[in-house]
């Protein structure tokens, strides 16, 4: 990179590099994103190999920081007949592999950012659902996709653990005639119904046998091996059962009870912390439960953590707390027994009732934790279980407390509060060198940007513009944002106090400068930080008072005016964009609006008059005629920010004053003084209508950029029709020979 003038100076340095990143086993359904030192470069649906393109070059701040990430990004699912990359070949010698099976990412050497030479971590979303082992459609595919809120899709568990018994790639290899289909399938229902999916992530770092029993510790279940047919079982751990229904298990069939014990609550858990990975940001939250009985009944709080990193939201996190919660607070009842074959069809998972008159339990439900068959010189059978409590409930009254944290930097956002203009003479003068403004031209003009922050986040802003209406946006400048706040209640044109409500950057307001409110510029006499109260000059500049309504906004724009330095002329046009910055970079310059300026030589244009009263009152609801109206002069080469209450300045010599007198309701013109010096119009015209009286100022053929334009009930007898009509029509004769 390199910094503006003819010497070519350096000011950073952007990196490039090739890269190839395998990312899992392959195919898979999506490629959802991609993210960059934990940031969103990339998001869609890629479904199928392809080339895709990555343009954050704000990603990290933009070449005045860290840079950003542009390029080109080849897909490779890892179809079974994927062919070698073009280019990994280019680059390597000797054979290349096609990488079939395995899902990877070509970085086709494009720039991944600035100032920095170290590459920062790249992570990406993947969604592997219906593709099932070698990339067939998987298992029972109508249960295999758990919907989520945001989009979002999470696999059926005993999809999950159907494919680690199954694949013969990465799992145990099991044909599917091993699998207790039925069961699997009964499963498989209880989680969709639930809306009980996983996001999970196995790296091999651990036996496959541990990962199986990770999925089915997140659900509350069991798998085994019914010993009756040798077949795989999945058992959701459920009230699914009619007690009545359940085997028993007594004195007919128990050859001892070994051991019988209810803990006491007083060490029992009573608070149970749940942790998990949120799939939509991949950011890791956690949710905390609490039994308030038994922490009352234990005088304090006795906590558990419990890591669940494939619950994939928050609201399945809450629900699999409390699961876990209702289990371990409760004082359940443990049992061993040595039983009979005739509880042969009993593994762990299934639920019996125990009836043992000298312990006074009499069809109490319990779970089978653990059965050991024996073996032939033994025909007894050790079962432990335990009081039955599990299940995953339906409802959980409880919402995940929010961290309190956000994050302090927002994406850019248009500038909707905002000035694009020609510049004023007053801001000439203030900017421009003392030989440059003495030779300014009649016809010159220069670009005016003010700009109010989007966001709390927004640091400053940058300046493209082009010439004309095509061709490339340029940046031409950079400045800082104004600070701004919005009306709180309407301002009429004569009111000289105003209150504003959602200030930013307040303290940076500094009395004795000017504000823009719409398109009339005032100035601030006093201004309250804590309270927003303001005194304002109304008026100011070429500008004269006006209506605003609530809520408008209030741009502090004096010392936070932008420009490009370049001098134009009278009818060039120019097509503007603001792109806002914040931490997260720059506003696309596609995403920012267009705003287009015709130059027509403000700065030349004399001032409106100030100062206007009718029958010597300034902004009269009712006049009767006859009646005066006067003003004052004001001058552009001698005043600065005097408002248009000023007695007379000036005026600058060869300044005249067209007035314009028309029946509001019809746009009519009813008599008219075009041309004249003196500062007094007389308002001598028969009838009863709603005037609108017009004063504007005229000099060098240049008429001031605003005028005045007072709107009253006027009412006066008809003296002499015939004289007002002659006066009329040679006044209107003449208007017309000074306008062209």
């Amino acid at each position: 990179m390199t910094g503006g003038g003819g010497g070519g100076q350096t000011t950073g340095y952007r990196y490039f590099i090739g890269l190839h990143l395998g990312v899992c086993s392959g195919p898979v359904d999506a490629l959802l994103e991609i993210r960059i030192g934990d940031r969103t470069a990339w998001s869609g649906v890629a479904t199928a190999s392809s080339t895709i393109s990555i343009s954050s070059p704000e990603l990290f701040g933009g070449d005045e920081k860290e840079g950003g990430v542009v390029g080109s990004i080849d897909i490779m699912m890892g179809d079974a007949a994927q062919a070698a990359n073009a280019y990994l070949t280019s680059k390597q010698t000797g054979p290349q592999p096609g990488y079939r099976g395995m899902l990877s990412l070509v970085w086709l050497r494009g720039m991944i950012g600035s100032n920095n030479p170290y590459l920062k971590p790249w992570a990406q979303k993947v969604r592997r659902v219906l593709l099932g082992w070698q990339g067939g459609i998987t298992w029972y595919s109508a249960k295999a996709a758990i919907a989520l809120p945001g989009g979002e899709s999470a696999m059926n568990p005993a999809h999950i653990a159907y494919e680690c018994l199954t694949n013969a790639d990465w799992g145990m290899g099991y044909p599917p005639a091993q699998v207790d289909d039925a069961r699997f399938r009964a499963a498989a229902d209880t989680f969709h119904a639930e809306g009980l999916g996983l996001c999970l992530l196995w790296a091999r770092q651990s036996p496959i046998e541990s990962f199986l029993q990770i999925v089915v510790d997140h659900v509350g279940a069991v798998l085994n091996q019914d010993p009756r047919t040798g077949l795989f079982v999945l058992k959701p751990i459920r009230a699914d059962y009619v007690v009545g229904d359940l085997p028993i298990l007594d004195e007919s069939n128990i050859v001892a009870l070994e051991n019988f014990e209810r803990p006491s609550t007083y060490e029992a858990t009573n608070e149970i912390s749940v942790t998990f990975d949120e799939v939509a940001t991949g950011l890791p939250g956690a949710v905390t439960v609490q039994n308030l009985a038994a922490i009352t009944s234990q005088g304090g709080i006795v906590t558990k953590a419990m890591q669940y990193p494939g619950l994939p939201t928050s609201a399945i996190a809450l629900r699999t707390a409390m699961r876990d919660l209702l289990a371990i607070s409760t004082p359940l009842a443990r049992v061993k027994l040595r039983v009979n074959r005739q509880a042969y069809g009993l593994i762990p998972g299934s639920v019996f009732r125990l009836n043992w008159p000298k312990l006074g339990l009499s069809s109490v439900v319990m779970r089978v934790l653990d059965a050991s068959f024996g073996d032939l010189s033994d025909g007894t059978i050790a079962i432990s279980a335990a009081e039955d409590v599990f299940g995953l409930p339906a409802s959980v009254y409880a919402t995940q407390q929010p961290s309190g944290w956000a994050d302090p930097s927002s994406a850019p956002a248009p500038a909707t509060v905002r000035v694009v203009d020609e510049a004023p003479l007053y801001e000439l003068a203030r900017s421009l060198g003392a030989s440059d403004y003495a030779g300014l031209a009649a016809d010159a003009g220069y670009l005016y940007t003010v700009a109010a922050k989007p966001s709390g986040d927004s640091t400053n802003y940058r300046i493209h513009a082009r010439p004309g209406s095509s061709g490339a946006f340029s940046e031409v400048g950079r400045d800082d944002f104004a600070p701004t706040g919005q009306l709180t209640a309407s301002l009429a044109p004569g009111a000289t106090s105003a209150t504003v409500t959602n200030i930013i950057d307040g303290d940076m307001v500094v009395p004795g400068t000017y504000a823009i409110i719409g398109a009339e510029i005032v100035r601030i006499d006093t201004f309250n930080q804590t309270t927003g109260a303001l005194t304002i000059g109304r008026g100011v500049l070429d500008t004269v008072a006006a209506t605003h309504a609530i809520s408008a906004a209030v741009l502090f724009a004096e010392s936070y005016t932008g420009t490009d330095g370049v001098e134009r002329v009278d009818g060039d046009l120019l097509q503007v964009k603001i792109l806002t910055r914040t931490g997260k970079g720059t506003l696309a310059e596609s995403s920012a609006p267009t705003d287009s300026l015709t130059f027509d030589q403000r700065a030349a244009r004399p001032y409106p008059p100030g100062r206007v009263r009718i029958g010597g009152v300034a902004y009269p609801s009712t006049v009767a005629g006859p009646s005066t109206a006067s003003w004052s002069h004001r001058d552009r080469t001698a005043q600065n920010l005097q408002g248009d209450e000023a007695t007379d300045i000036g005026p600058e010599i060869g300044t005249t004053y067209n007035v314009r007198l028309y029946d509001n309701t019809t746009s009519s013109l009813v008599d008219s003084s075009v041309g004249q010096s003196g500062t007094s119009y007389a308002i001598n015209v028969g009838g009863s209508f709603t005037a609108r009286l017009e004063i504007e100022s005229v000099r060098g053929g240049l008429i001031s950029r605003q005028k005045h334009a007072v709107v009253f009930a006027y009412s006066k007898a008809i003296d002499d029709v015939t004289t007002e009509a002659a006066d009329l029509v040679t006044t209107e004769s003449s208007d017309q020979i000074t306008t062209e």
